[in-house]
């Protein structure tokens, strides 16, 4: 390096450092442009045609808006694919593929419980990061106090509540009219709307296509800042459903297990586990495979976590058997 008596580099070196620096700046911005222009884009909400034909068959609306501004939408009864193909990429030994049959027919939350949601029926605000609370999921509620907020809406709006608790254990009635947590098979079954893909926006291989897949649908660790972000700002499932994958975990009702290894079993999952309750979706934290619809985890009852929330559904027609059957 060329140097003058003060130490100072000489005009010529500082010239190619001034040049090298230029071209650098100027290669960085081409870089990020060239993505930003060639991002994926967020397309257009196409409904399931099967939606719209089985609410004017039964007469129900498609979307409803309940008293604390939760928007609920229709979901039909059918048959899908439960787990994941032996070759999707990121796939667990705990997602055996088998046949689910869905007889009943649900209201589930477009979006995650918000902030102000929860904080109207609760009285308190338990989330992490409450930066515009009215439009972000909360979280950081244990499963019993996602519970309890259900049955305190259900009583609300003079609902029937789903939940009762003998001594330290909750049991449910999943036939009652009132706000509940999703089964483990309705949450897959609604965030699938009739697709088969990792992602209900295509698959995940090749993997800059998941990539693109995923952006469209979800705040995961490649789009969140590393925070939670506002729900409905991707885009929905075919079903009308927003942020499913991503954003927030999200509470089922079921204990978690392994899947049953005949095709004779209860929906409403085991009667208790060691290993937590049930939970899905992925979070803003997680890769793109912690967010297949496939990927399932559990965590613990009493322990809130800060990236993990929940959405409500509602029974509208209770089927005749629970049991995972043929419909007739």
């Amino acid at each position: 390096m060329q140097v003058d008596g003060f130490g100072a580099m000489a005009p010529k070196t500082q010239k190619n450092n001034l040049i090298a620096l230029i071209v650098l700046i100027v290669g960085g911005t081409a870089a990020v442009g060239g993505w930003w222009m060639s991002r994926p884009s967020i397309q257009p909400f196409v409904q399931e045609p099967g939606q719209a034909a089985y609410a004017e068959q039964s007469g129900l609306p498609i979307e409803k808006t309940n008293s604390v501004g939760i928007v609920m939408r229709l979901i039909p009864p059918g048959t899908y694919r439960r787990g994941s193909p032996l070759d999707e990429y990121g796939r667990r030994a705990n997602e055996r593929p088998h046949t689910v049959h869905i007889r009943h027919t649900i209201y589930m939350a477009a979006t995650e419980t918000t902030q102000q949601q929860y904080e109207e029926i609760m009285g308190a605000n338990p989330s992490s990061v409450r930066e515009g609370r009215e439009h972000t999921p909360v979280d950081s509620m244990t499963f019993g106090e996602a519970v309890t907020f259900c049955n305190r809406l259900s009583e609300r709006e003079g609902l029937e509540p789903v939940y009762e608790q003998e001594g330290n254990v909750w049991v449910a009635y999943h036939e009652r009219n009132g706000y509940r947590l999703p089964l483990e098979a309705e949450w897959e079954y609604a965030a699938r709307a009739t697709t088969e893909d990792a992602f209900y926006t295509g698959p995940i291989e090749p993997r800059s296509q998941g990539r693109r897949n995923l952006w469209r649908a979800a705040w995961y660790s490649d789009t969140s800042r590393g925070r939670p972000r506002e729900v409905g700002q991707r885009e929905p499932n075919g079903w009308g459903l927003y942020d499913i994958l991503g954003n927030v975990w999200e509470w089922c009702w079921d204990w978690y297990a392994d899947y049953p290894l005949t095709s004779d079993f209860d929906l409403r999952g085991p009667e208790r586990s060691n290993q937590g309750r049930v939970i899905r979706g992925g979070g803003w934290y997680d890769r793109k495979e912690r967010c297949r619809v496939a990927y399932r985890r559990f965590h613990f009852p009493a322990e809130p976590l800060n990236i993990l929330g929940f959405r409500v559904v509602r029974t509208v027609i209770p089927p005749d058997t629970w049991r995972n059957t043929p419909p007739e």
